[in-house]
């Protein structure tokens, strides 16, 4: 049992010794014969949590020191490479009070790590680690009447709050990792890859698609795609399509298609949207301001109007007397 008087700090320690033992464990038993020792650069931090890069990077040295399967040496002595970045990490209000007080936090990081082999110069293991742990407010998780490490168990009946009860399981479930889209693993005949990640592992992609029957009261219709998809709704008279385009709580940019001029002018001043073209679509015009109504957008860029946005309007008046 391991007792905190104070959190985060603290509660962050064994935290990290979870997340750093879990990229152990995945290591263990995968390592080739000919790899005898492993350099641990100190791990890259593209959060703004304070400290993360040398705590996460101590606890890695650590365990494996602790360990000794492989020797820890410096990156031009090794013949493996460890390599991190921490991606994302959050601390935030988990569970509250009936009056909405703060009971527990919950903290999150989450971590790409990278396994090299130098001799053979490939990736032995790339893999997105994952890992959250509770807090209260007493900062001693033994007696904070929480499932810190989410096993079911509290306090005095939990002997590895810590998630680590030096099983076969030494993680338990404050700890995922899954397989990089771009890193295959070759489990052999007998083992089922259960990744998620390989079944898009060359993206996520939509093909430019065209939707008809489309009616004004469906979702499609009313929420923006940042996608090839174009729908496809009819109308029977201008003040009904004119109905139909602002009826939506967004309006970034329109397209006017139409051989009068009289009727692209009329349209343009009913259409409640930033920018619209007649006849085009999706271009570009230097000193032109780009920018959304009502929901879309922020201001208006590509224009003075957004440097003038990086200014404070000041206004002094002087009222001087006549002197005689």
């Amino acid at each position: 049992m391991i007792k905190y008087k104070k959190a985060p700090s603290l509660f962050l320690l064994y935290f990290l010794c979870t997340l750093t033992g879990c990229m152990y464990y995945s290591m263990a038993g995968s390592i080739p014969s000919h790899i005898n020792s492993i350099a641990i650069p100190i791990v890259e931090n593209q959060t703004a949590e304070f400290g993360m890069s040398e705590s996460v990077t101590e606890n890695l040295l650590t365990k494996f020191n602790e360990e000794n399967i492989l020797r820890v040496t410096d990156e031009d002595q090794a013949t493996s490479v460890l390599r991190g970045i921490i991606t994302r990490v959050s601390d935030a209000p988990y569970t509250f009070t009936k009056q909405e007080a703060v009971t527990e936090y919950r903290f999150t990081i989450h971590m790409d790590v990278e396994w090299y082999d130098v001799r053979d110069d490939k990736v032995l293991m790339k893999k997105n680690f994952s890992g959250w742990g509770a807090y209260g407010l007493s900062g001693d998780i033994s007696t904070d009447g929480i499932d810190n490490d989410g096993d079911g168990l509290i306090d005095g009946d939990d002997n590895d709050d810590d998630g680590d009860d030096d099983g076969d399981d030494p993680q338990q479930v404050v700890c995922h990792h899954h397989d990089h889209p771009d890193h295959h693993h070759d489990h052999g005949p007998d083992h089922d890859d259960d990744d998620t990640s390989s079944v898009h592992k060359d993206g996520f992609f939509v093909k430019p698609t065209l939707l008809v029957d489309v009616t004004s009261d469906m979702k499609i219709a009313r929420e923006e795609v940042f996608g090839p998809v174009l729908s496809i709704l009819q109308w029977d008279d201008e003040d009904e399509m004119i109905d139909i385009a602002n009826g939506l709580d967004v309006g970034l940019t329109a397209s006017i298609w139409t051989e009068s001029l009289d009727t692209a002018m009329r349209l343009t001043g009913k259409i409640e949207a930033g920018y619209v073209w007649v006849n085009d679509s999706s271009d570009h015009y230097l000193g032109a301001p780009f920018g959304g109504m009502k929901s879309s957008g922020q201001g208006r860029e590509e224009c003075l109007e957004e440097l003038l946005a990086y200014t404070e309007a000041k206004t002094v008046t002087i009222v001087q007397k006549n002197r005689s």
